[in-house]
């Protein structure tokens, strides 16, 4: 479960197990946002020995890949940029073989290019036949598969990616440094639409302009060749390239209590729905004033369209849940059956914006709620 930070020198590391099986997998670590490395998930695919430079210029070379540009203040650092209220990435675009060549030239400059999160289906869908889905997470489930390749030293700052992500080294290892999702603020999140990057440089911290970086609570590991990274959806990252590294990274959707996690919040811009937007902030968790209890009360009262109602109970439930796990909060949780038909009613008004729900079917999901939240 996520945890409340503490130091800045509380810093952890990710667990290694070894290959579970799906049903172990989505219960223990998907289900409940825990980071974890898995051992021996690799071992059938042709990538982890075939795809050498010279297969890989004799089966790709003449496709045009578009390659990140690195930050003029650093050239190590891959950088992102807001224009016209858009997220845009720099780029530089040539074939595959020139790009295996500019790694080959280590004195070159164009060694700081860096193929970054390449559509394998988009861009070198023959390569597809390499590789499997691992097996812990259905295929039809994934969204995105991406290539991730590039020379040594390249840093990807600190940032969350709003999708779960199953990220498999090929060769070279990744150093990572994590940051759970309740530590939004403390991170110091980017005006929109970058918001999903940090001003943070944690490799040099500013403690007097970003104070609140003192008190995170960080996870570290490294990821070696044959090992994937289960990196949940919004846990912020910053990954270091050592020596050349290729991986392969599998995206597939959140779940609903991660939707509603602070970052979530901030990019759906859901604190449009509240009918105090200045308390939104505040009411991620329970306080005096401007609870998403409130929010959701507010909303049935006046008559508003029965899915804003469950957003806000949703909410109220997730809040109430991680105060519980925290020890924040007295009482006992629900059965387990008891949260999972919640969820079920939470994440079809999440899923189907027009979702219809009877006034009896609100009313028993917020007395329910409510009495929990209050231990009533």
């Amino acid at each position: 479960m996520l945890t409340a930070a503490k130091t800045v020198e509380d810093v952890g590391t990710v667990r290694r197990i070894g290959m579970p099986s799906r049903e172990a997998f989505e219960s223990e670590y998907l289900a409940t946002g825990t980071p974890i490395i898995i051992q021996g998930a690799l071992t059938k695919w042709k990538a982890m020995t075939a795809w050498t430079h010279e297969y890989l210029r004799t089966t790709v070379g003449s496709k045009r890949v578009a390659l990140s540009v690195p930050s003029p203040s650093d050239d190590r650092t891959y950088h992102f940029a807001a224009e016209d209220g858009k997220v845009v990435v720099p780029k530089l675009e040539m074939t595959f073989a020139d790009y295996l060549t500019s790694l080959e030239e280590t004195n070159q400059p164009q060694r700081r290019l860096y193929l970054a999160q390449t559509s394998i289906a988009e861009s070198l869908p023959e390569l597809t036949r390499d590789f499997d889905v691992p097996e812990v997470i259905h295929p039809e489930s994934i969204k995105y598969v991406n290539m991730w390749f590039g020379g040594d030293g390249n840093i990807s700052p600190l940032h969350f990616d709003q999708l779960n992500n199953l990220l498999a080294q090929l060769s070279g290892s990744k150093r990572l440094s994590l940051y759970d999702p309740l530590q939004f603020d403390a991170l110091y999140p980017r005006d929109s639409p970058l918001e999903h990057m940090s001003q943070v440089d944690i490799d040099r911290p500013d403690y007097d302009r970003f104070p609140k970086l003192r008190g995170t609570r960080r996870l570290d590991c490294v990821l070696e060749p044959g090992e994937v990274l289960f990196l949940p959806a919004y846990w912020w990252h910053q990954v270091y390239s050592v020596g050349e590294c290729m991986a392969l990274n599998f995206w597939w959707k959140p779940l609903l209590f991660q939707c509603l996690l602070p970052g979530a919040l901030s990019l759906e811009a859901l604190a449009s729905l509240c009918p105090r937007p200045d308390l939104w902030r505040q009411s991620l968790y329970p306080t005096d004033n401007g609870t998403p209890l409130d929010a959701a009360t507010y909303l049935r009262s006046t008559g508003h369209a029965s899915w804003l109602v469950v957003v806000f109970l949703a909410i109220a439930l997730e809040v109430q849940l991680h105060r519980l796990a925290t020890g924040e909060a007295q009482g006992i949780a629900p059965p387990a059956p008891q949260i999972a038909r919640w969820r079920g009613q939470m994440s079809r008004a999440l899923t189907e914006r027009n979702a219809v729900f009877s006034v009896a079917e609100i009313d028993t999901l917020m007395d329910g709620i409510e009495a929990f939240v209050f231990q009533r």
